[in-house]
């Protein structure tokens, strides 16, 4: 049994015939699809994988200092933060201005980086 939260790794999966007929769509046949993101629920063995079960891991943890990144054309502006939510890249995340003290929202570009929306 895989828990909830694991990160899915290549030797936790094996492959095998089934008839795709008799079961419901949105599963992955490749394991580059699968390995890496993480469980929402706990498995059992031999369960076939389906993507709604899967989700991005958080790469921002609520507490974690981070880079806030605000940008206009060609001009940067970076200030130290607080991450205020756990977050995966692309997801929306409220972070507190460290030099400002105000709480601003973003999305997480990398681990460790918010760009202001």
């Amino acid at each position: 049994e895989l828990p909830r939260h694991h990160i899915v790794q290549k030797s936790d999966l094996s492959s095998r015939l089934v008839d795709i007929y008799s079961i419901r769509g949105g599963f992955s046949t490749r394991l580059s699809e699968i390995v890496g993101l993480q469980l929402k629920r706990a498995l059992r063995t031999g369960d076939i994988v389906y993507r709604y079960q899967l989700q991005a891991p958080d790469i921002i943890k609520k507490g974690d200092r981070v880079t806030v990144i605000a940008r206009r054309g060609s001009l940067s502006v970076i200030s130290p933060g607080i991450a205020l939510n756990n977050a995966s890249k692309g997801e929306k995340i409220k972070v507190e201005n460290q030099r400002s003290s105000r709480v601003v929202y973003g999305r997480v570009s990398g681990p460790g980086e918010v760009e202001i929306l």
